[in-house]
C-alpha cells in the first residue's frame, strides 16, 4: 500500500488497531528501515507502510525545511558582510544588531533558526506545496491531490534538510558559537552539505513518479533538468560574484 492508498483509507475508514495494514501498523518514516529507504530506496519508501501522514510528521519535516531556510538567511548575511568588509567585531553586522546574539551563542543561534523555521515551514507547506503540485500537473496528472503533493515534497526535502540540520548540531559540539564556525578556515562543511541538494532532487523526481501517474520525461523536465539547472548557475553567480570581489574587481 502506497502513499495514495493510505492517505484514501485514512480519511474514509476507521479501522481496528488490529487488522493488518491499517494506520496503527504503518511504521514510523523516522525508524532506521524508514530513514534508509527514504535516502536510499525512495520508491520503497513512499510505497509502503510508513505512517507519512501523521501529523507530528509532517510538522516535524517542514520545520526542518523552515530551519534550514533561516540557516542559509543567515550565512547569506555574513556573506555579504565578509564581502562588504562591514563586520565592525565579533558578531555584531554593521545597522543589524538583532543578529549579534544570535551569532554569539548557540542558544540564541537555536532560538532564531528554531523561530524562524516554524514560519518558514508553514509558507513552504503551503506555498511550497501549491507550486510543488502545479510541477506535478504540469508533469501530465491532470488532478495531483494537494495532499499528497505536499507530504512528498516535505519528505523528500528532508533529505536535505535533516543531514543540513545534524550537521549544525555536530557544530555546537566544537565550537563556542556559529561566528566561531564561520571564521574557522581550516574547518568546512559545505562540499559535504552540496551534495545534499541534488540527493532531495533525486529523491523527490522518485517520489512524484511513484505515487503519481505522470509522463517521466515531463517530470525529468520539472523534478530535475530546471531544479538542477537553476541551482547551479545560482551557485556559479555566487562563487563568481565572490571570487570577482576578493580579487579586488570592486574598489
Amino acid at each position: 500500500m502506497g502513499l495514495k492508498e493510505q492517505h484514501i483509507e485514512k480519511e474514509t475508514s476507521a479501522l481496528s488497531e488490529s487488522v493488518p495494514g491499517s494506520p496503527a501498523s504503518w511504521k514510523s518514516p523516522f525508524s532506521p528501515q524508514g530513514l534508509l529507504y527514504l535516502f536510499f530506496k525512495p520508491s520503497r519508501f513512499f510505497g509502503s507502510f510508513f505512517d507519512l501522514n501523521r501529523t507530528f510528521y509532517i510538522l516535524l519535516v517542514t520545520w526542518c525545511m523552515g530551519i534550514i531556510g533561516s540557516m542559509e538567511q543567515f550565512d547569506k548575511k555574513l556573506l555579504q558582510d565578509d564581502i562588504r568588509e562591514s563586520v565592525g567585531r565579533a558578531g555584531k553586522m554593521v545597522g543589524i544588531p538583532l543578529y549579534e546574539p544570535v551569532l554569539e551563542s548557540w542558544v540564541g543561534y537555536w532560538s532564531g533558526v528554531l523561530l524562524f523555521g516554524a514560519i518558514g515551514g508553514l509558507f513552504l507547506w503551503w506555498i511550497g506545496g501549491w507550486w510543488y503540485k502545479i510541477r506535478i500537473k504540469w508533469s501530465g496528472h491532470r488532478d495531483p491531490d494537494s495532499r499528497i503533493a505536499r507530504l512528498v515534497y516535505v519528505y523528500s526535502s528532508f533529505t536535505r534538510a535533516g543531514p543540513t540540520v545534524v550537521s549544525i548540531v555536530f557544530l555546537s559540539l566544537f565550537f563556542d558559537h556559529y561566528l566561531d564556525y564561520w571564521q574557522n578556515p581550516d574547518f568546512n562543511l559545505s562540499p559535504f552539505l552540496m551534495i545534499f541538494p541534488f540527493w532531495s532532487l533525486a529523491t523527490s523526481y522518485i517520489g512524484v513518479t511513484t505515487c503519481f501517474e505522470v509522463s517521466k520525461t515531463k517530470a525529468r523536465i520539472w523534478f530535475l533538468i530546471l531544479p538542477v539547472t537553476f541551482y547551479l548557475l545560482g551557485l556559479t553567480v555566487v562563487v563568481g560574484l565572490i571570487s570577482y570581489i576578493l580579487d579586488g574587481g570592486l574598489t
